[in-house]
Parts: C-alpha cells; sequence; structure tokens
C-alpha cells in the first residue's frame, strides 16, 4: 500500500538496493580477479578466495545497506508526515459547524461565503468517524449528506440522532493543484477510509503537486 500512495519512495528504494547489490558483485569480480594468480582455474581455490572476499567486503557493505535504508526511512517519512502536518493545520484554522449551525449560515443571508471548491469534513462524533468528500460547490454538497441525497450511512447516523460537526476546506490557499489530491491526503489523515465512512481511498493516483 506504501509503495502504491508514494511510487517515488518506492522507486527510490529499489534503485538504491539495485545499485548496492551491483557494487557489491563488482568490487566482488574485481578482487577476485586481483587475488587469483593469471591463467590457474581451480575451482576450489576460486570458491576460497571468493569466501575471503565476501567476508572482507561485506562489513562495509552492511554499513553502507544500513545508510541506505536509514535514507530510504527517512525519505518515507517525511512524504507521509508532510501531508499530514498540512492537513491537520488547515483543519485547524477551519470553523466546525453543526448541521444546524452549517444549515443557518448557508442561508441566502449566512455568513458563509458563495459556494466555491474544495473538500469537506464530516465527523461522527459519537463514532467518532470522518467522511471525507470533494465537490467543486462545496456547500452545496454537504448539504445533499444531511438531507438524505449524499452518503445513505451519514444521512442514517444523522437521522438516528447521532452529532456531526462539519469542518470545509477550501481548495484556494490550500497549497494543492488539484481537488484529487487534497482529498487523499485528507481521507489518509482523518482515517476515513480505514476507519470511518470512506468506501475509498480517494479518486485518481496522487500527484503529490504542490503549490509553493
Amino acid at each position: 500500500m506504501r509503495g502504491k500512495k508514494h511510487p517515488g519512495v518506492a522507486r527510490f528504494g529499489k534503485a538504491a538496493l539495485i545499485l548496492w547489490s551491483l557494487c557489491l558483485v563488482v568490487e566482488c569480480l574485481m578482487s577476485l580477479r586481483d587475488a587469483l594468480p593469471a591463467g590457474i582455474i581451480d575451482p576450489d581455490l576460486f570458491l576460497m578466495v571468493g569466501r575471503q572476499t565476501l567476508v572482507a567486503l561485506l562489513p562495509r557493505y552492511l554499513g553502507y545497506l544500513a545508510a541506505i535504508l536509514i535514507v530510504w526511512a527517512c525519505i518515507a517519512y517525511l512524504a507521509v508526515s508532510r501531508p499530514r502536518r498540512r492537513i491537520r493545520r488547515l483543519a485547524t484554522g477551519s470553523r466546525k459547524l453543526t448541521p444546524q449551525q452549517f444549515f443557518q449560515v448557508r442561508r441566502p443571508h449566512g455568513t458563509l461565503a458563495p459556494d466555491f471548491p474544495g473538500i469537506y469534513l464530516i465527523y461522527n462524533a459519537d463514532r467518532r468517524r470522518y467522511y471525507v468528500g470533494q465537490a467543486h460547490q462545496v456547500l452545496s454538497r454537504v448539504n445533499q449528506h444531511f438531507t438524505g441525497r449524499g452518503n445513505g450511512d451519514v444521512y442514517a447516523d444523522y437521522v438516528a440522532g447521532d452529532t456531526f460537526t462539519i469542518q470545509l476546506l477550501a481548495l484556494r490557499g490550500s497549497g494543492y493543484h488539484s481537488l484529487d489530491d487534497f482529498e487523499r491526503d485528507v481521507i489518509e489523515t482523518t482515517h476515513a477510509y480505514t476507519e470511518g465512512y470512506n468506501k475509498t481511498a480517494g479518486n485518481r493516483p496522487c500527484t503529490r503537486h504542490f503549490i509553493r
């Protein structure tokens, strides 16, 4: 799953391990060429020198391997943590509304801005479950979820009396180029797919392009 979410991290790891293996093999062969007497082909001698060469090279190459794994782990951590920090920062600055407050401020003379593209987070406080979605008209889409024209599970729990909050994150100013990337990172950060209402981890494959 990690490789699919962060293909660049997986490609780096595979390339580094292949390069490490090739360097080890090449240096072993070069050492064998220098150690074996010219013109003498003795399988037993070849195996003995080969083992000695490998034993001599292995500690150094294990050190190289450890360094590669550490760098790989750091890159993977940054690939995961950077979007999460961004999402948490955006969510912290977003106002939480109850469905009743949302209906009130969405009215023609309410305080919400005109409809806009972005991401919405619907949180069931009683069940501790998120539903995350995207829309080019976020306000209209959120309204559908609480009027029976959106996610059926969310609406059923809402009708049953569960406590919900709503957060709206605009695409503009978020640092993301596309709603797909934005939505995927919010779903992953809130665990809306693994523990929440979402049936998928997002729409199309993530390109991880941010606006600087």
